[in-house]
């Protein structure tokens, strides 16, 4: 199966919760072939089993947590008591792009077939919070990026990682930021949140993105002829990007900077985004 048959919808319609899919392929987790694939996945429950489609809504976990959620044959509600019904609990994209589903299917529900039309739906509520948190994260690097271009943190940090789950978030930098930063970072970062700039996503040339400040000055990952997929906070710069992210800025809500670690040449920032409005 080639992954160029996989479409990653949830790149390009970031704010939509349902597709109508085509199945691939099912099977039992169990007596997957593709080790690599298999070994994707943690904490599999028994009588598991993974769906293939050509086409998917489901974010699936990395540096941000994987969308959940439900597929289903009828593509009218859910409260219509669909004929087959699969439950999403994770979801992974292997190194060649096939992105597979695992899940179980309702009690009493027959398995999917290849070439039926499923629709999915993903837990709308959790994609909107890690989007949060993810854009939070965005934010923390644009606000480090706008103090730095202005002399109050020494320019000597570049982007390494980061990770942008509900119990731990946080940017990782390579180069020294000093803790006492902290309520500065934390500062800059909510006012950029209070400036309720709307972020889009682009996908651009190298050139272009150049041309548009990638906020990381000196970042040196921009492949040669390939277009990056980047998140522009506008008026504000951009930055490469590759989860999910919420309309503007005032959606993330407050940001906390709770800790800035540094060691061997390398800066951890600490965030958290406020969860009290969240169900």
């Amino acid at each position: 199966m080639s992954s160029a048959s996989i479409m990653p919808v949830y790149h390009y319609r970031v704010f939509e919760s349902k597709l109508q899919a085509k199945v691939l392929a099912v099977g039992h987790y169990n007596r997957m072939k593709n080790a690599h694939a298999k070994a994707l996945f943690k904490n599999v429950p028994r009588n598991s089993s993974v769906v293939i489609t050509d086409k998917t809504i489901f974010y699936p976990g990395d540096s941000q947590p994987c969308d959940t959620g439900v597929m289903h044959l009828k593509s009218d509600s859910l409260a219509d008591d669909p004929e087959i019904l699969f439950l999403v609990s994770q979801v992974r994209k292997d190194a060649s792009g096939i992105i597979f589903h695992l899940g179980k299917f309702a009690p009493n529900s027959p398995a999917f077939s290849p070439g039926q039309e499923a629709c999915q739906h993903i837990n709308a509520a959790k994609r909107h919070l890690h989007s949060r948190i993810h854009t939070g994260g965005h934010i923390v690097r644009l606000a480090v990026g706008r103090l730095q271009a202005c002399g109050d943190i020494a320019s000597v940090t570049n982007f390494c990682s980061s990770r942008s789950y509900p119990d731990t978030a946080y940017v990782k930098f390579r180069g020294l930021i000093e803790g006492h930063h902290r309520e500065v970072i934390e500062r800059e970062a909510n006012r950029i949140v209070e400036m309720d700039v709307p972020v889009r996503m682009q996908r651009w040339t190298p050139q272009e993105a150049e041309d548009k400040r990638f906020i990381v000055p000196g970042e040196g990952d921009i492949p040669a002829g390939k277009a990056i997929r980047a998140i522009e906070f506008d008026g504000l710069g951009a930055d490469s990007c590759c989860g999910t992210f919420v309309a503007t800025t005032a959606d993330v809500g407050h940001i906390t900077i709770k800790r800035i670690w540094s060691g061997e040449a390398v800066t951890k920032i600490l965030y958290s985004v406020d969860c009290s409005n969240e169900d």
